[in-house]
């Protein structure tokens, strides 16, 4: 059985490497640990039994959190899901004081991937086997949904649980895709003799999608070895990017596929659908993917060759192929000093920069670890003091597997430490999300005309925020904003906000009017400028900036 969060062979696969490396590193202000969540930054959970393994992380709109891993009941492990409050501590409206495991039957059931539902229902998925559970050759795809409560969904297939079995021996989901029509996509791998990207798609009520593939399921080969997908995305044209890795029979490479919406490969992405990675060494795999608002494709992953490991990044354009203005080739490598990074999960924040978290390891100890890259795929010096951090939870054994970005710009990390849940919160200071602004809209030169006495009448300047693709201006917080001269020591707040489309694309935006009489008294604005600046933040608290030029001239 093939693993996102390989519980049962990594002690194998960091063995070989831990016994070349040892431990360093330090934590700074921008990235240090959080000390309004739990004590310190950190948080452990156990479950009870021998071994909790947590997997992946939700954030649901009222900011609670919730993870999704395994836990060892006794005699075999079960489907875990545990929710948090705000600040670290347990949910108890979730479940039996804030947890919930599942059985699916008779041997292993693991959870490695949580998505939460636009209704509040929540989605866990992984591997369960149906068989011996000495025996990992029979495992099924395993897909469960909850109520928000932590109760079974008994409307997703009767009793909120649903198998799906491939054909072969091996089949284990890593992924979820929510698709905006309520439909489910579960990727992972699958194989008898050798195994393949694996995709299934659910209708909302737990039957496999006739529509999708062959009978709901799809299946690719990139080689004659084994191939496993990992992690996917969902483009805004409804196509599918699954990542992975795949073997040539002598190393294994980061693997890349994009899917139409039927299932079909995308012959536009790499004429076959199908691209490889190689960064030079033995084990590499692509285990996180996350879409840029540019159409852009970041993978993240390992890179191994046995003695040391390296958090792995590659960066693809639209087509395929690699993009050379990510450090110049379209790949980077990083690695933890006297310690081995495996990258196992990351994040966008929005300003662009790229968030990897994983695990460092070293002779005698592993720690959770991120680091942070800027939009060239250049570690950022603002994160720690060289981009990366580590984190110790006192124990010999602490592997980050999952992170997610809260809304307020926090990081979010989450595994397991000393075999319970972990989750460690960093403070970042959070960037600014560049939107789209038009002063004097619809107007090609935004000319501003000063009277001798501006103050006499109560002339506007209208500005509006825009909605594009990737921002939504009906988001603002209307009350946050600020307008001025950035050269200037003024700002200036609207005293009206309205709603309309103003480039008439058909997208409602947010038209502003801001009083020009304060504009100048306020010294927001004078003969020079050249540039106005619009912040705030929006509804759920994330700080934005727009800007735009214009030209000032005095009407005397």
């Amino acid at each position: 059985m093939y693993n996102k969060i390989p519980y049962r062979f990594i002690s194998l696969f960091l063995v070989l490497i831990i016994s070349f490396v040892s431990l360093g590193s330090a934590l700074a202000a921008d990235g240090a640990l959080d000390p309004t969540f739990g004590p310190g930054g950190i948080v452990t959970t156990d479950f009870g039994g021998s071994s909790d393994y947590a997997s992946d992380i939700a954030l649901q709109p009222d900011n609670k959190l919730i993870v999704a891993g395994s836990n060892f009941s006794g005699s075999d492990y079960d489907f875990a899901l545990a929710r948090y409050n705000g600040d670290g501590s347990l949910d108890p409206t979730f479940g039996a004081d804030g947890k919930v495991t599942t059985d699916f039957g008779s041997g292993d059931n693991e959870a490695q991937a949580v998505a939460l539902q636009p209704d509040g229902k929540i989605i866990a998925a992984g591997g369960s086997f149906i068989g011996d559970p000495n025996n990992d050759d029979f495992v099924d795809f395993a897909l469960a949904r909850y109520s928000n409560n932590g109760s079974l969904d008994t409307t997703f297939d009767g009793d909120g649980m649903v198998n799906t079995d491939f054909g072969g021996k091996g089949d284990n989901s890593s992924a979820i895709i929510l698709q905006p029509d309520g439909k489910i996509i579960l990727v992972g791998g699958a194989g008898g003799s050798n195994y393949d990207f694996a995709l299934a798609r659910y209708n909302g009520d737990g039957s496999l999608d006739a529509t999708f593939g062959t009978g709901g399921k799809v299946t690719t080969d990139f080689s004659n070895s084994d191939d496993f997908g990992i992690d996917a995305t969902l483009q805004p044209d409804g196509k599918i990017v699954v990542t992975g890795t795949s073997s040539n029979g002598s190393d294994k490479d980061f693997a890349l596929a994009r899917y139409n919406n039927d299932g079909s490969l995308d012959a536009s992405f790499d004429t076959d659908g199908k691209v490889t990675t190689y960064f030079g060494n033995v084990d590499e795999y692509g285990n996180a993917v996350a879409l840029q608002t540019d159409g852009k494709i970041i993978v993240t992953g390992i890179s191994s060759n046995y003695i040391s490991g390296y958090f792995a990044l590659a960066r693809y354009n639209s087509d395929g192929s690699l993009d050379t203005t990510f450090d110049t080739d379209g790949k980077v490598t990083t690695d933890f000093g006297n310690s081995s990074g495996f990258g196992y999960a990351a994040t966008l924040q929005p300003d662009g920069k790229i968030v990897v978290a994983g695990t460092s390891s070293s002779v005698s100890n592993n720690d959770f670890a991120l680091s942070r890259y800027n939009s060239d795929g250049s570690l950022d010096t603002t994160f720690d003091t060289d981009g990366k951090v580590t984190t110790d939870f006192g124990h010999q054994y602490d592997f980050g597997q999952a992170v997610a970005l809260q809304p307020d710009g926090k990081i979010i990390a989450v595994g397991y430490s000393n075999l319970d849940f972990a989750l460690a919160r960093y403070d970042v200071s959070a960037s600014a999300i560049e939107v789209t602004i038009d002063i004097k809209p619809g107007r090609a030169a935004n000319r501003i005309e000063l009277e001798k006495q501006v103050c006499k009448d109560d002339d506007n300047l209208y500005v509006a925020i825009l909605t594009t693709p990737d921002f939504d201006a009906l988001s603002m917080d209307a009350s946050t904003l600020t307008l001025g001269d950035p050269l200037l020591s003024g700002t200036v707040s609207p005293v009206r906000s309205r709603i309309r489309d103003v480039d008439l694309d058909g997208d409602m935006d947010m038209a502003l009017a801001f009083p020009l009489c304060n504009l100048v008294t306020d010294e927001a604005l004078n003969e020079s400028t050249t540039e106005l600046v619009l912040t705030g933040s929006t509804l759920d608290g994330v700080s934005i900036t727009g800007r735009d030029s214009v030209k000032v001239v005095r009407d005397d």
